[in-house]
């Protein structure tokens, strides 16, 4: 091969003094940077040392801040281990000492303190809740006058959060208008309790309206001869399994002056409004379970609804009914 001098392409610019790559000119000599340029890589150059020597300074500030606080820490810990410490007994005296001894009583201790917790008593358990109150109502008998302080809480376990389902009581008052029915003179208690339930928040994120289930609402049972019938699609299911209890409790048995299986609850569904307490709860959307006569009791709104005309076995038949409808829902 021959050897001879390096070609090279012709420069962006026009005249013969553009810069080619690699620094050449056109004429092959290699120029001198510009000025500007130089002055703009020792700027850069400056402020990444300064960047540089700024997080150097900072993270041994903070390391210095954090054997301060370390330090203070410790000092403020020794400072009360100290005053703990300084704490020294009394020795008792051979009579004081005979003295205590006989006032321990095992069979005492053991059948009024020891019996009574040794249950089965996991977190939740019935058990649990017995002997929580059993040592809590001990503490208040005594004389000393204990202060009791209970740390109820509820936590997150590798298993979940336990029942995912419970049961809640509601006591409804204000039904009946002052004047004529409408949808501000009526249903006082139902509109302010649902009210407020929609806003109180039960879990980030989910109201205590939005966690219930299914509104279970109780209206002018108790008399003799009662039908109940069913008012929502979306809780059929439901009405159907207290038709399904009545049956099953009547085959065993189980109910006084029943003369049929299917006595109370009837398929026959009524579709249609009925102006009660659950209006405000399913407005928002609560899922309702109606269970209400219909026809309403003719002693109804009439100085005749008294205990007189409540029938005992219809009574104690719903109770039974309904007592196994909530043992089957809760799984218990």
């Amino acid at each position: 091969m021959r050897k001879g001098p390096r070609r090279l392409r012709p420069g962006l610019g026009a005249g013969g003094g553009e810069l080619e790559p690699g620094g050449f000119s056109a004429s092959g000599r290699r120029t001198p940077l510009r000025p500007l340029r130089l002055w703009l890589l020792l700027l850069v150059l400056a402020a990444g040392a300064l960047l540089g020597l700024w997080l150097l300074w900072r993270e041994v500030a903070e390391q210095g801040w954090g054997v301060k606080e370390q330090q203070q820490q410790q000092q403020q810990q020794q400072e009360i281990g100290g005053s703990q410490l300084a704490h020294k007994p009394r020795s008792l005296s051979s009579s004081q000492l005979k003295r205590l001894s006989s006032l321990v009583d095992l069979q005492r201790l053991w059948h009024s303190y020891l019996q009574p917790i040794l249950l089965e008593r996991y977190p939740g358990s019935r058990g649990s809740k017995q002997v929580q109150q059993f040592i809590t109502e001990r503490l208040r008998g005594l004389a000393a006058s204990w202060h009791i302080e209970l740390d109820s809480f509820e936590d997150r376990t590798p298993r979940g959060m336990g029942a995912k389902v419970s049961l809640q009581l509601l006591f409804l008052d204000g039904e009946e208008a002052f004047g004529e029915w409408s949808d501000t003179d009526s249903l006082y208690g139902a509109r302010h309790l649902a009210e407020r339930m929609s806003k109180a928040s039960l879990r980030p994120g989910v109201t205590q309206l939005q966690a219930m289930a299914l509104f279970v609402l109780l209206d002018l049972l108790g008399a003799d001869g009662l039908t109940i019938q069913n008012h929502f699609s979306d809780t059929a299911s439901w009405f159907e399994r207290l038709v399904s209890i009545e049956r099953r409790l009547h085959r065993l048995n189980l109910l006084a002056s029943h003369p049929q299986e299917q006595l109370y609850f009837s398929r026959h569904p009524i579709y249609g409004p009925v102006q009660d307490d659950h209006v405000p709860f399913l407005q928002r959307g609560v899922p309702v379970l109606h269970l209400i006569a219909t026809p309403f009791p003719v002693f109804w709104h009439t100085m005749e609804d008294t205990e007189v005309n409540l029938h005992r076995p219809t009574v104690e038949n719903l109770c039974k009914i309904l007592a196994a409808f909530v043992a089957e829902y809760l799984w218990l």
